[in-house]
């Protein structure tokens, strides 16, 4: 049965739409295009219809009326009245309850901007940062064309808030496969320089299970209360702080860390350049929270801050899905029916059965699958014809993060191309090379099944 029409708003300011020429699209129109493209990946053909709303036109379609809204946030965008009196009128027509706004509400912040010109009532809960920036006013809105670094920002946050989006409208293809931990973190604010990292840590917690805080949801109350941070350290079991949150513009610090009775970190992110005014601070922080047992600072990269959280530090005990002997097959090939001749033969003699995703059933069914495999499979093999660079890249990172799919060890991950193909090392690390000549490939297959069974 086809599921009905989900429909979304992105509503932004004109000027943050410009493009340098006639025949360039202009940041949200592109941006916008990612955002269908890449929820179409998760969801029926047609499935989400999407609006473009100028923040000068004023319509009464407003946040009730549609399943999700997109506010593309700048100085334009806060400064516009009809953006405020729309919000108000949203409030009024919610009578108030912040927890159905912030549900369907998701805010992408294209620019830097004061949290002051934000209203109150959605100002809280998560954002999807779109620009890299030291300060304020030295900043760079990211797009699909920036140099690599930022291209690969670009892409993580749009994920981000394509599953974000996706769980808010009811698509359950996103959230059978993410395990409970049941626990809460909170985690502290930080500067724009730490915002990509933040988001990073946010994106691995919530794949093993843990709520983040603070969150979309709040309810009317919170924005009375004097001392909110308490309210979310009060609900959560970890704290993780960044320590510009204990630095006044000064440079003085203030370490009154609220609540001590949980376990707390403070991370020094190595791969952020402290400024002169708060190296001195840094170090003289570290001192001080030497004598205190609930509260451990960290000086370390990024991911390796991560394996000491989830490895040793958050008690994650997460029940492993049953590892089936299947090997999952994903194939670029139009012709490629003797290759699967032979993986067939050598996956039999060792008890092994290969599935592969059917193309006559629709893209629900078949993403359901795809993350069905990547959960239970042995192992994989990408046939790659060497034609669409992006389709292996995407699928080998689909593979290399099944270990946040209930796993405790992600798919052994083996590739067959033609040997004129050139692939990247970042590529083929961990990664098995199979010959694409008929008379090797059989027995390279052999040897990689073996050592896929011994690892078992």
């Amino acid at each position: 049965m086809k599921a009905d029409k989900k429909y979304i708003r992105i509503k932004y300011a004109e000027v943050d739409d410009l493009s340098f020429s006639t025949d360039q699209k202009g940041w949200v129109e592109t941006f916008a295009k990612h955002l269908l493209q890449c929820l179409e990946l998760y969801t029926e053909e047609s499935y989400i219809e999407l609006h473009l709303d100028s923040t000068n036109r004023v319509k009464q379609d407003l946040l009730t009326r549609f399943d999700a809204t997109v506010y593309v946030l700048s100085p334009s965008f806060t400064s516009s009245t009809n953006v405020r009196n729309e919000v108000k009128r949203i409030e009024q027509e919610l009578e108030y309850n912040l927890d159905s706004l912030n549900r369907k509400l998701f805010k992408v912040l294209k620019a830097p901007i004061k949290e002051s010109m934000i209203p109150v009532s959605i100002s809280m809960g998560k954002y999807y940062y779109f620009y890299v920036s030291s300060d304020s006013d030295n900043y760079q809105t990211i797009s699909a064309s920036s140099v690599e670094d930022q291209k690969d920002y670009y892409w993580e946050s749009l994920g981000s808030l394509v599953i974000d989006i996706l769980n808010a409208i009811g698509w359950d293809a996103t959230s059978d496969w993410r395990p409970k931990s049941g626990k809460s973190v909170y985690l502290g604010k930080c500067d724009d320089a730490q915002q990509r990292y933040r988001n990073s840590l946010v994106m691995e917690l919530e794949s093993f299970g843990f709520q983040v805080l603070p969150d979309h949801y709040h309810s009317t109350e919170i924005l009375h209360l004097e001392n909110r941070i308490a309210y979310f350290l009060n609900k959560s079991e970890y704290a993780i702080h960044f320590p510009e949150e204990f630095i006044d513009s000064e440079g003085s610090i203030d370490l009154n860390l609220e609540d001590k009775d949980i376990k707390r970190f403070i991370w020094f992110n190595s791969e952020v350049k402290a400024d002169a005014k708060n190296e001195n601070a840094f170090y003289l922080m570290r001192q001080k929270l030497k004598e205190e047992d609930q509260i451990e600072t960290v000086n370390c990269a990024i991911e390796e801050f991560k394996d000491i959280l989830l490895d040793k530090k958050l008690n994650i005990a997460i029940k492993e899905e049953r590892v089936q002997p299947l090997i999952y097959l994903i194939s670029s090939f139009s012709d490629n029916h003797e290759i699967k001749k032979r993986i067939n033969i050598q996956a039999q003699k060792f008890g092994l059965d290969v599935e592969e995703l059917d193309f006559d059933h629709s893209a629900i069914e078949n993403r359901n699958f795809h993350m069905s495999l990547l959960k239970r499979a042995m192992a994989c093999i990408l046939l790659y014809d060497g034609n669409n660079y992006n389709w292996l890249w995407a699928n080998v990172n689909e593979v290399k993060k099944s270990i946040g799919l209930g796993r405790l060890e992600a798919l052994s991950l083996a590739i067959i191309a033609p040997d004129s193909v050139d692939l990247r090392e970042d590529v083929l690390d961990d990664i098995e090379w199979i010959s694409s000549s008929p008379e090797k490939q059989a027995k390279d297959l052999e040897n990689f099944i073996l050592k896929v069974k011994s690892a078992r």
